[in-house]
């Protein structure tokens, strides 16, 4: 079986480098993605969680209006309300994010050195 994600977009927000209250850091990314629907093009947006110590960086390193490579996997969980209704909660967890430089407008990319690659934690501690 295979569970993970790949997007390559635009960082919309600038990230927010949070602790749980145990103090294990984690960050969360805001990405724009485009696509076509019927030779229209759509605009998606994503919010994406990055789990271990090195996401301090992203979140000094990466910035609004950059472009980035992530990938991942996907989350799901279904939890009760409290007037007995079902929610499905779906969580993007990054594993990888890469800054992508363009080096000129007609949009030739070069990846640059990652970010960092970040082992998630085997708990999301204290994040419902």
């Amino acid at each position: 079986m295979v569970n993970r994600f790949e997007f390559v977009g635009t960082v919309t927000h600038s990230p927010e480098f949070l602790r749980t209250a145990a103090g294990t850091p984690f960050c969360f990314l805001r990405l724009s993605t485009k696509r076509f629907l019927s030779g229209q093009e759509r605009q998606d947006f994503h919010f994406i969680t990055i789990w271990s110590p090195a996401v301090q960086r992203v979140a000094e390193q990466v910035g609004i209006g950059d472009p980035v490579y992530v990938e991942g996997r996907v989350e799901a969980s279904v939890s009760s309300r409290h007037d007995s209704t079902r929610a499905n909660t779906i969580r993007l967890i990054a594993s990888r994010v890469v800054p992508i430089s363009v080096s000129s407008p007609a949009m030739a990319a070069d990846v640059d050195e990652p970010v960092g690659s970040f082992h998630e934690l085997p708990e999301h501690e204290g994040l419902s």
